[in-house]
């Protein structure tokens, strides 16, 4: 939805362009570095709010120490909004045509101090994109101020109590409630106790899918609404209680922080639902800007809460998030993520690949270093030979309609370069304590190539300090039988069309009759070859049958493997 952001004078921000916004966006940075600015400058631009704290804007506090001196006190915040998609802000059609605004509107508001009285003006531009915006005549202001509100902005700072942020979300869900229970046919027949039981049956179904989702990450906790036990009380303010694995219902207060901020994430989702119904259509999507959501949380929820968030963010059309973090959870499950930083010309924000990201966060101190094998910690992780050979098997997967209980993990991009290949036993063997400490559930496994069956017992030794960690080589039964043993590698279980079309039939042999008369390649060429036949495969090229068998066989094993752990180390 907001695909750029620019912000001028405020706090620690001098001036700040990002673009390219996605539907996730993590921020890291030093504390004092100026990320959360980032967020309240986005609340006030939606809310006319920097925070509960802070309250409205005052320029005497808020104005950029960084902004030029003996000019006009001015702050603003520009967003510009994509016109794509699910987005049709009701009632604008005429005003976005009158205007052509046909693929994005840029909507600037800026504030700053009348000569008179010295009161705060507030005054908004828009145009197709911020460097081109004009100022907006007082009906133009409407229909802006009309855009502005269809986008829920859910400011959550990390100082809050997620309890009172949670009864906060679920106070405005009572009149959804009382329509549904209105519409039942035990309501309408007039009945107290079957009303009663309606309104029961409603409020569970409506929450249900947040207590799933909770359970997942807080196992033996359930969220079900806390609704009244008589007539009487039907004038009710809805809460919500939770229920221990004993079926006690105690407030969500009662239960940890951590646990409490994990049931506001799906509480929130919930929320937004049921904004867009009630306010038929005027209400379309929203934005989640949330500071250091890893507060309180422990490893194992952090993963899951990440996990989440990034799917809540990915999966609807109608929600964007921003969230500021010190952790590298937050980061790796995006595309890309943001590093904050305060320099001499105010707060910087770098734009890097999760991996670069974190790698620079550890650097600056602005996480702890986590072992590269501690990553996808609840889960097995697969190491295959190289990072073809992790293309191929995903595509292989996908085109399989596999959900695997596993990740691939390409050594040379997560463990470090020079990780791969043949230099893996050794990174093994060096960090054999970071394996040994994986959960039983979450095995190390590595995958040699097909020619490498009868060498795998070095591997097999270093992974023996892990109960369940295994060193497999593919399965040369599956492979591609028109292409020999010369097909070194993962390529020989690639379609003999692709081999053709790629390596070119002037490069490619053909074995003796007495040895099968299979096609056959030099070592160099094949070599040469490999990132061609990968890029075909990326581009939409069919992985073929071959291909398929073998990550059909590489599923069964893994699940083979984990069918050995003990129930208790999954509970």
């Amino acid at each position: 939805m907001i695909t750029a952001i620019e912000i001028e004078n405020f706090r620690s921000i001098r001036a700040l362009r990002v673009e390219g916004l996605l539907d996730y966006e993590s921020v890291l940075g030093l504390n004092s570095s100026g990320k959360s600015n980032v967020l309240r400058a986005l609340n006030l631009f939606f809310n006319d709010r920097i925070d509960d704290d802070a309250g409205a804007l005052v320029m005497a506090r808020d104005f950029s120490d960084y902004a030029p001196k003996g000019r006009k006190r001015m702050i603003s915040v520009g967003v510009e909004l994509s016109l794509r998609g699910a987005m049709t802000f009701r009632g604008q059609k005429e005003f976005l045509q009158t205007n052509e605004l046909v693929d994005t509107i840029a909507i600037r508001r800026t504030w700053s101090l009348s000569q008179t009285a010295n009161d705060l003006v507030s005054r908004f531009s828009f145009g197709p994109e911020l460097s081109l915006t004009r100022d907006a005549s007082p009906d133009e202001e409407a229909n802006l101020q009309t855009v502005v509100r269809s986008i829920i902005f859910r400011y959550i700072p990390n100082h809050a109590r997620p309890a009172d942020l949670i009864a906060d979300v679920v106070r405005p869900l009572r009149s959804e409630l009382v329509s549904r229970l209105q519409s039942s046919q035990a309501y309408r027949s007039s009945s107290i106790e079957s009303v009663m039981e309606a309104l029961l049956d409603r409020g569970l179904n409506m929450f249900r899918p947040v207590s799933d989702a909770v359970g997942n990450g807080v196992p033996g906790v359930s969220l079900a609404p806390d609704l009244p036990g008589d007539f009487a009380d039907l004038a009710f303010d809805l809460a919500l209680r939770a229920t221990s694995r004993a079926g006690i219902a105690r407030p969500p207060d009662s239960e940890g922080s951590g646990a409490q901020s994990f049931m506001l994430l799906h509480a929130l989702d919930l929320a937004d639902g049921v904004a867009r119904q009630r306010n038929f259509g005027w209400v379309q999507a929203a934005v989640w800007a949330i500071e250091e959501p890893e507060s309180f949380l422990h490893a194992g929820l952090r993963t899951q809460f990440s996990s989440d968030l990034y799917r809540y963010a990915t999966e609807s059309d109608r929600r964007q998030v921003f969230v500021t973090t010190h952790s590298d959870d937050f980061v790796r499950v995006g595309s890309s993520a943001w590093i904050a930083e305060q320099t001499a010309e105010g707060t910087t924000l770098e734009r890097m690949a999760p991996r670069d990201a974190i790698i620079a966060s550890h650097k600056r101190a602005i996480a702890s270093y986590a072992h590269p094998l501690f990553e996808n910690i609840e889960s097995p992780i697969v190491i295959p030979e190289g990072k073809f050979d992790v293309i191929y098997l995903t595509e292989a997967l996908r085109a399989a309609g596999i959900r695997p209980r596993w990740k691939l993990v390409d050594a040379d991009q997560t463990l470090g370069d020079g990780t791969g290949g043949d230099a893996l036993r050794n990174y093994l063997r060096w960090n054999a304590n970071a394996i040994a400490s994986r959960p039983d559930r979450a095995p190390v496994v590595v995958l040699r190539d097909w020619e490498d069956a009868e060498r795998l017992g070095d591997l097999a030794k270093v992974l023996k300090v892990h109960p369940y960690s295994r060193a497999l080589a593919c399965d040369v039964q599956l492979a591609n039988p028109d292409l020999g043993d010369t097909f070194r590698g993962i390529e020989r279980y690639l379609p003999t069309s692709l081999i053709r079309e790629i390596v070119g039939e002037h490069a490619l042999g053909t074995e003796p009759a007495a040895s099968g008369g299979k096609l056959s390649v030099s070592k160099s060429v094949l070599s040469a070859r490999k990132q061609a036949l990968a890029e075909a495969v990326e581009a939409g090229a069919d992985v073929g049958e071959y291909m398929l068998s073998l990550a059909v066989w590489l599923n069964e094993e893994i699940e083979g493997i984990l069918q050995a752990v003990p129930t208790e180390a999954f509970l």
